[in-house]
């Protein structure tokens, strides 16, 4: 196996619109502030500022662009000045021309690619390092207006690449180190945006936070709460059970020349647990296993009628309707819940998570941040008391769906010490 491995992915070219076909919305990402303030007065300006702020809760210059896009008197204002409308595509032109540069467009789709799993391994760290409780607030309070939770980023980018990059590198992995080296003048930050501005504006306020989430006895009762309903006498019996379910319903392989549980034993070397999906991977390039599946006819159609079901509920649009409504719905809220579980987490885990998100103990990638059933319940019920039916409709956790306040993955690791423990006034964080 190539560790040095960078892949290559497909770019193009995007030709620019004309003068006249660009619209006037795409114009005004190039018109500076003093432009606008130029074209429609310093009293609009700011009138327009302030319908921003009450909306929003801060002043946006682009939120300001975006409500001139749709207004036909400054359309027609911009029309008369020739200059000042040449100006903006000009700057249009140079930056569609960087967009085209090749080079630059594969570079960055490398970047993205390795830092894709550097990044999983980061939020799962932060979850994995984050007091239960601040979950608990943060799928309740994700929209509290006061906090502004959506001004808070959980990733420090800078830091992460150029610890993503300098492990690259110790490992002699120069093709991925020289994809990743951070630009010049990329300042390297360990805190996330936001974050950094948070803890220098206000630092007796942030200790005084810290001295209270370092309280370990609230921090076991949430503990004891939250997973008390997952946990019994017979919760092992129960997972076993849906183990078993779930191998018999994939099918029987046992005809296949290869020990399942050598198979299995070579995943958990590799990713630190058993996982069906990565036996099968390994099964789909095993000439045997395929020679063994086209003998078996039988199960071969069976396979296949389920991949036409599968198809069929795919295909409905219907259902592809209200997952992308469901998914647009989501998405500020997933954003103002990352934020809050940043703001509320604390900084040295951050140093923590950049430093050490690869170690190969910890298996970070296991953990989820977002309780999905939960915030999205959470978002619901919120709907549902503004008296917005029909967004609330949408969001309406389907029937089945177990609310959940903790992620997926923390859930377990919590359970587990439990177990282990047997007594919470025992267990240690």
């Amino acid at each position: 196996m190539d560790y040095d491995l960078v892949k290559t992915f497909p770019v193009k070219r995007t030709e620019p619109k004309s003068f006249d076909e660009l619209p006037v919305s795409k114009l005004l990402n190039y018109l500076t502030r003093d432009n606008i303030i130029e074209l429609i007065g310093f009293p609009n300006f700011s009138s327009l500022n302030e319908q921003v702020r009450q909306q929003t809760g801060k002043i946006s210059l682009p939120a300001v662009k975006k409500m001139l896009a749709d207004n036909e008197q400054f359309q027609a204002i911009l029309d008369q000045n020739h200059g000042m409308k040449q100006q903006a595509y000009n700057k249009y032109l140079a930056a569609n021309a960087k967009v085209n540069d090749l080079t630059r467009q594969q570079q960055s789709k490398q970047v993205n690619w390795m830092m894709s799993k550097p990044k999983k391994q980061f939020l799962g760290c932060v979850a994995k390092h984050t007091p239960p409780e601040v979950f608990q607030k943060c799928v309740e309070q994700y929209d509290d207006p006061d906090a502004k939770y959506e001004q808070y980023k959980i990733i420090p980018y800078s830091g992460l690449r150029n610890s993503a990059y300098e492990k690259e590198l110790n490992a002699g992995h120069t093709n991925r180190a020289a994809v990743l080296r951070p630009p010049p003048g990329m300042k390297i930050q360990h805190l996330p945006k936001g974050i950094r501005e948070y803890v220098s504006r206000n630092p007796s306020e942030f200790k005084d936070y810290l001295d209270e989430i370092s309280a370990e006895t609230k921090y076991l009762s949430t503990i004891s709460r939250l997973v008390k309903k997952e946990t019994g006498p017979d919760a092992r019996d129960r997972i076993r059970r849906r183990i078993l379910q779930a191998a018999e319903n994939t099918g029987d392989d046992s005809d296949v020349d290869v020990e399942n549980d050598s198979l299995n034993e070579q995943v958990r070397q590799q990713t630190g647990k058993v996982s069906l999906p990565a036996v099968k991977k390994m099964l789909s390039d095993n000439e045997q296993f395929q020679a063994i599946l086209d003998q078996n006819h039988g199960m071969k159609q069976q396979a296949y009628n389920k991949y036409l079901a599968a198809n069929a509920k795919v295909n409905d649009l219907t259902r592809q309707q209200q997952s992308k409504q469901v998914n647009w719905l989501m998405s500020k809220p997933k954003k103002q819940f990352l934020g809050c579980v940043a703001k509320h987490t604390p900084p040295e885990v951050f140093q923590k998570c950049v430093e050490q998100y690869d170690d190969p103990d910890a298996k970070y990638e296991q953990y989820k941040i977002i309780p999905y059933s939960g915030l999205r319940n959470s978002a619901y019920e919120k709907e549902l008391n503004a008296g917005h039916t029909n967004r609330a409709a949408v969001l309406r956790p389907p029937p089945g769906m177990k609310i959940q306040h903790l992620p997926k993955g923390i859930r377990e690791y919590y359970n587990q010490q439990a177990s282990k423990e047997g007594n919470w006034s025992r267990c240690k964080r």
